[in-house]
């Protein structure tokens, strides 16, 4: 009967332990569950996470009053019948000759406004128009117009750490993987680099950015 007794006793103490470290697993189960958890909204939200994946961004959007201060390794315009003149460093650049053409400016630096017509307010160290130089390439060039007619200007080799710009319109991310429609909605962009192409009614953005917000939410997706 003792004999007996011990072995029941035995038995319960074995259960107690095994049933203590199967807790013990399930414990550590569940926070790793938590923790991937954690790391995967993470990955969702890479402007305030700091995660380093880049996606790819192309938005069509309504053009507004558009208006930034962005270097730009290439800007282009392509405008007809101007009126205005270009002031080029202390000259005035006459393009009311020309029924319409081309001006380009290499290493843009400066204001671009885009509201019923281009401003331009910066530096380039060469501009063309129609493919000609204007000036010799020796030293930056002040270049500035109000309100010069165009149907389409080009900012491409943009590399920006912040961009915001609310409108409505359509936004797509790694081709078609995530679509949002926008609504008068704000569209932030971390990190982006691609460039801007903007008509008198539309504003279109390609490339790629660390982290896409639209209206305060986070969106992302890897690249595949």
């Amino acid at each position: 009967m003792k004999r007996h007794f011990r072995r029941v006793f035995l038995l319960i103490i074995i259960l107690a332990f095994l049933a203590t470290a199967v807790g013990l697993v399930a414990t550590e189960q569940g926070r790793n569950l938590l923790g991937a958890a954690k790391d995967k909204i993470a990955d969702l939200n890479p402007l305030e996470s700091g995660n380093q994946s880049r996606v790819q961004i192309f938005a069509e959007l309504d053009l507004k009053v558009f208006d930034i201060d962005y270097p730009a390794k290439v800007l282009s315009i392509d405008f007809s019948n101007p009126s205005q003149q270009i002031k080029v460093n202390s000259e005035n650049l006459d393009l009311s000759a020309l029924n319409s053409g081309t001006l380009m400016l290499s290493e843009w630096a400066g204001n671009l406004k885009a509201d019923g017509g281009i401003s331009l307010d910066g530096e380039a160290s060469k501009l063309t128009v129609n493919s000609v130089a204007v000036l010799p390439e020796k030293e930056n060039l002040a270049v500035k117009t109000e309100k010069l007619p165009f149907s389409l200007a080009r900012l491409d080799g943009l590399s920006i750490s912040k961009f915001s710009y609310t409108s409505s319109g359509t936004v797509s991310i790694n081709n078609g993987q995530i679509t949002a429609n926008l609504e008068d909605e704000t569209l932030d962009l971390a990190k982006f680099e691609g460039y801007m192409e903007l008509t008198p009614e539309t504003l279109v953005i390609n490339g790629t950015a660390i982290g896409v917000k639209i209206d305060g939410k986070a969106i992302s997706a890897a690249i595949t």
